[in-house]
């Protein structure tokens, strides 16, 4: 008999820890921070994205609410305003994020984002995320939303010239992000790339490809450029193979456009970029949201 008691009472026990752990589990579904000393440590996307991998099978089983709160929890999930509009940055995103992925191909997924937006301040006081991802998270559900959407952009279109002589198309947004969007975007990027240097303030008033093909003069240049390949095939630009002579660097898997940021070296080269809506940055080429090969143009 008492054996028996023994052991009711050590069964609940691991009962009782076992919940312990998967409440745990729930509450921290990633296991690093990006304001971590890890995360800092960090020198590529790659290590980034592999440091935030959660089982997908786990994922499937949650409720598409809990799965929206992974979704914004989600350490990287402040790339999808690196990229030209919503489509592309969580296209993009997704292959990696494996919430987000998920998410997308549940049936509710757009009346629980309608039901997040009404309820955001309740939403961000659940949310276990540092501040840099707690503030930027009505930005993503305003995202998230779009593409499901599909809504058109706020702007007008009109055309600049490459050196070779052909009409490239650019957007004119009427409306800029607000000064709260822009300090919150600008913080993000600042917490989830430590390595990167931060340069100028977050903006629609041009993007990366204006900036690397057109004019770096941020100051003054108010293009969006959807694409750039004119100016990689009209004689523009030639490619080469060295980076000691590249002035251009073009993300190929990604459709991001850079320019060399010198001086240039071999193994330690760095290129300035404009992040989508998000800031102005200078980084190693493989240290930003953007991943896949590149080539290089001068």
């Amino acid at each position: 008999m008492k054996k028996m008691i023994i052991s009711l009472i050590l069964a609940c026990g691991i009962l009782t820890m076992s919940s312990t752990t998967l409440a745990k589990e729930e509450q921290n579904l990633y296991t690093v921070s990006i304001e971590s000393n890890e995360w800092k440590s960090f020198q590529t996307h790659e290590e980034m994205v592999n440091a935030c991998k959660v089982n997908p099978e786990h994922l499937k089983k949650l409720g598409s609410d809990d799965l929206l709160k992974a979704v914004l929890e989600y350490p990287l999930i402040g790339d999808i305003f690196a990229y030209d509009s919503a489509k592309d940055g969580i296209d993009q995103v997704s292959r990696y994020c494996d919430a987000l992925a998920i998410f997308l191909k549940r049936s509710d997924a757009q009346e629980v984002i309608t039901f997040a937006k009404k309820n955001m301040k309740s939403i961000k006081k659940q949310m276990d995320a540092p501040e840099a991802l707690i503030n930027i998270s009505s930005f993503v559900l305003e995202k998230l939303n779009l593409y499901m959407e599909m809504l058109p952009g706020d702007h007008y279109t009109t055309y600049v010239g490459t050196p070779g002589g052909n009409n490239v198309e650019v957007w004119v947004f009427y409306n800029d992000l607000s000064d709260t969007t822009k300090a919150y975007l600008n913080s993000y990027y600042s917490t989830a790339y430590p390595n990167a240097t931060f340069v100028s303030t977050s903006t629609v008033r041009y993007n990366c490809h204006s900036f690397a093909w057109y004019s770096s003069a941020v100051a003054t240049n108010i293009y969006w450029m959807p694409n750039p390949s004119y100016y990689m095939t009209d004689g523009s630009y030639s490619q080469t193979f060295s980076v000691l002579n590249a002035t251009k660097v073009y993300y190929y898997s990604s459709s991001h456009s850079a320019l060399m940021y010198y001086p240039v070296d071999t193994t330690n080269s760095q290129v300035i970029s404009k992040w989508g809506e998000g800031p102005l940055m200078i980084h190693a080429i493989s240290y930003c949201p953007f991943s896949g090969g590149v080539t290089l143009w001068h």
